[in-house]
């Protein structure tokens, strides 16, 4: 409860950075239970994949768009008739 509730902390303050060293000890502890049969298999997976959800729409959210590059068309190619 203690590793989820930091990296619910850290996405409600938007701290990046701190979310995602938070999410990797998460994931670390839960898959740990997981092993040790604390947590069900499918319960840890699920709460493993939510909270990154949550990382990964905050790193969106706090990285500025990236500009679109225009990709020139490809040039034709004259056929050569023999």
């Amino acid at each position: 409860k203690t590793v989820v509730r930091k990296v619910m902390d850290a996405v409600k303050a938007k701290d990046h950075d701190s979310s995602v060293t938070f999410l990797k000890d998460a994931e670390a502890q839960m898959s740990r239970a997981k092993g040790k049969r604390v947590l069900h298999a499918k319960t840890a997976s699920r709460k493993i994949s939510s909270l990154a959800k949550k990382v990964a729409a905050l790193g969106k959210e706090t990285k500025p768009a990236a500009k679109a590059v225009k990709k020139a068309a490809p040039k034709k190619v004259a056929s050569v008739s023999k």
